[in-house]
Parts: C-alpha cells; sequence; structure tokens
C-alpha cells in the first residue's frame, strides 16, 4: 500500500514539474529579454569596436556608438561584390535564406559531436555573429547563447540582410592590433580601399574571419603556408560556386600571388623572362596565365581586365 501510495506522489511530481517547466521557461526568457539590448540601436548610431585591457591584464572588445557616421566606415554599395561573396559563402551560406539561424548547420554540427567527430564545431551565422560581437559579453555561458538568439530574431526583424551584411563588415575583426571592420583591414593588408580589392584579396580576407590573430601569421611572414593557400582557394572556389566570380576570374586569381608575398614569379614574369632568353621571340608560343582565352583576350602583352564581367 505504501509503495502505491509512494508511487503515486512521484508520478504526481513529475507531471507538476512537466507542467510548471514551460511556465518557468517563459519567465526566464521574459526576465532575460528585459535586460537585452535594444538592436534597434543600429538604426541610429554606429558601432565602434577597439581593444582595452582587463584587470587582469586580457585583452578585452570594449563597443561604443556614435551617432555621427565613422570616416572609415564603409558602405555596402563601395564594397565589390566578391567581397561579400567571400564572407557570405566561408562563413554563412545560407546568410539569404534563413531568418537568423541556419538549421541545416546546427544540425550538422550536433552530428558531429555526437559521431565522435571531434569539438561542436561552429554554426552561427552572420547575424548571430553580430549581435555577439556588438551587444553581449564573450564568455560561454547558456544564458549569453539565450540572449544572442532572442536579440538575434529582433535584428532580423528590425534590418534587411543587406543592412545585416553590412554591419557585419564594418565591425568584424581581421586581424591583430585592434584592425576592426573593412575598411582598416584593406588598409593593413593592401594599401587600398575596399573598392579596389580583387578577388583573391576578398578570399584572404574570409580566410582570416574564423581566427584573425592566428591566420595573418601568413601575412606577418609574407608567404602564404601551405594551409593558407588550401583555404584560399577552397574561397575562391566557394565564390565561382555561388556566381560571385566567373570561371575566368576564378583561373586567374587562383594563381596570382597577394601583394604582400615576398617576390613569387607571376606569370607574366615568367614571359618576359622567356622572351628575353630566346633569341627570336617571334617563334615561341607563350601561354598566357593559363587561361582558355580566345585569341583576341590579350593584346599586346596587357591582361584584359579580368574584374569587368561583374562591373
Amino acid at each position: 500500500m505504501k509503495d502505491r501510495k509512494l508511487s503515486r506522489q512521484q508520478s504526481r511530481t513529475r507531471w507538476l514539474i512537466l507542467l510548471c517547466f514551460p511556465v518557468i521557461l517563459v519567465l526566464i526568457v521574459a526576465s532575460i529579454s528585459i535586460l537585452l539590448p535594444d538592436a534597434s540601436l543600429l538604426k541610429t548610431q554606429y558601432p565602434i569596436m577597439s581593444y582595452s585591457k582587463g584587470e587582469a591584464g586580457q585583452t578585452l572588445v570594449d563597443v561604443e556608438f556614435a551617432k555621427s557616421r565613422p570616416s572609415w566606415w564603409t558602405s555596402l554599395e563601395a564594397i565589390p561584390s566578391w567581397v561579400q561573396g567571400a564572407v557570405i559563402t566561408s562563413e554563412d551560406w545560407a546568410f539569404f535564406d534563413h531568418q537568423g539561424f541556419d538549421i541545416a548547420q546546427i544540425q550538422d554540427a550536433l552530428e558531429d559531436r555526437v559521431r565522435g567527430r571531434g569539438r561542436l564545431r561552429g554554426a552561427s551565422t552572420l547575424s548571430q555573429q553580430l549581435v555577439k560581437n556588438v551587444f553581449l559579453k564573450q564568455d560561454r555561458t547558456w544564458s549569453r547563447k539565450l540572449k544572442e538568439a532572442l536579440l538575434t530574431l529582433d535584428l532580423e526583424s528590425d534590418f534587411s540582410k543587406k543592412e545585416i551584411l553590412g554591419f557585419y563588415l564594418n565591425v568584424v575583426e581581421w586581424g591583430p592590433k585592434g584592425i576592426f571592420g573593412i575598411a582598416k583591414a584593406s588598409r593593413y593588408y593592401f594599401q587600398k580601399s575596399p573598392s579596389m580589392l580583387n578577388p583573391r584579396e576578398a578570399a584572404f580576407l574570409a580566410f582570416l574571419l574564423p581566427n584573425p590573430t592566428r591566420y595573418s601569421e601568413s601575412f606577418r611572414k609574407k608567404k602564404l603556408s601551405a594551409f593558407a593557400s588550401r583555404q584560399i582557394h577552397r574561397n575562391l572556389q566557394r565564390m565561382k560556386q555561388g556566381h560571385f566570380i566567373t570561371e575566368t576570374q576564378f583561373e586567374y586569381y587562383s594563381n596570382e600571388p597577394l601583394s604582400f608575398e615576398e617576390h613569387v614569379e607571376t606569370s607574366e614574369e615568367a614571359e618576359e623572362e622567356l622572351v628575353e632568353e630566346t633569341t627570336d621571340s617571334s617563334l615561341v608560343e607563350i601561354p598566357v596565365h593559363g587561361v582558355d582565352e580566345p585569341e583576341d583576350a590579350f593584346i599586346e602583352g596587357n591582361v584584359s581586365d579580368p574584374t569587368k564581367d561583374l562591373e
């Protein structure tokens, strides 16, 4: 008899917990929502990212909001389509299709974890990364993840995809020494404005995003590592697959070195050396950049503009 009573009490307790859990969850979400920053702040102010030192000497990321547009802030219209495409295809391929969360990527990440394929890999979208960088601390707690999810929903409802992408490109970190935003990254790595970046430079910048300080080691050494070369090539492949660059541009920029690399012989220089070493250059058939182009694509040794197709 006592066992039956105990069993009934346990059953009632379980049902009570099940009934109360949704209510408790709603109360938790509501209380967190009240304390959340307002994502619509981005409608009237510009986030400015910088580094500072904490009390324990750790590096912290600070965010200040300015009412006037900073001089280095770059409009999306001034950023080439292949720069936008390099970031989208490497970080968040479904950016224009989801509502802030890429469910397929989340499922894949969880399956990899369950199958023991290493650490749980990230599945954050550009929208999630933006709210985390601008509005939240960098701690890894469940409350922070919940705040991130709620803010992402607010962001997606308040702004268009192009607006979100514009914000992201201007605040994301691209390297050491507080290099935040596409304008500072363009100047630091290539001494040019974002509008002048070519597809290979765009692929390099996209390669940096998962770990800017570590991956920018190739820039400091003035030579791409084997890993960096592979990733940049993969980014170019993704850009071609996403129709952000043409087949001709893919072939051309797959073989051109970046400007910061210590002297790497380009195909043009190889051609010039071959001509100089040949007594009669007219008898030498010189391949041009390894690209299958019609005969009139290259005239008098001048390479036709590889970016004209997307202008």
